[in-house]
């Protein structure tokens, strides 16, 4: 093998590894996120829900962009496949949301009722809270972007697929 055929090679698997190491540390590092609001001060919270296959960092620019106006922001880890993904029911997922809103509103004392920015599932799991688990008196306002509120006709293709066994909410 001539070595300008070896050295093509093995830049092309270096690179093959270091866009796959990019992808391990997003998968497992997808969630943790940078504290930009104090909550202490907080009048009116925002809450942002991301959507499935997605992780908290899916918000990260338009975080930082409501912090610096001005806004209470944050957002909540709801875990699934590897302890990211958003795979869980979105029952599960509501009730997550519920309960994590309950002991911030306890801790911090926060006065006003809060808003929810939803994208894609996200927005099913805000929905479901508000209509379902008694939401209705912490949320003012709930934006959902993205969200298949009258069902995706692709998803029951998933359910055919190996993400069959990972997906919870199919």
């Amino acid at each position: 093998m001539p070595f300008s055929t070896l050295r093509r090679v093995t830049r092309r698997l270096s690179r093959r590894a270091k866009s796959w190491g990019t992808v391990v540390a997003l998968t497992m590092g997808g969630n943790e996120i940078e504290k930009h609001s104090n909550l202490l001060r907080s009048k009116n919270p925002i809450l942002l829900i991301y959507g499935f296959g997605a992780t908290r960092r899916t918000f990260s620019i338009l975080e930082k962009r409501m912090h610096n106006d001005g806004y209470t922001v944050f957002s909540v880890n709801l875990g699934g496949i590897l302890g990211t993904y958003n795979t869980d029911a979105v029952q599960s997922l509501a009730a997550k949301i519920d309960q994590k809103i309950e002991r911030l509103y306890k801790k911090y004392d926060f006065r006003g009722r809060l808003t929810i920015i939803a994208h894609s599932k996200g927005g099913l799991i805000g929905h479901y809270y508000v209509k379902r688990l008694g939401g209705e008196k912490r949320v003012k306002t709930l934006i959902t972007l993205g969200t298949p509120h009258n069902g995706n006709p692709w998803a029951l293709l998933a359910s055919f697929t190996p993400i069959a066994f990972v997906c919870k909410s199919i």
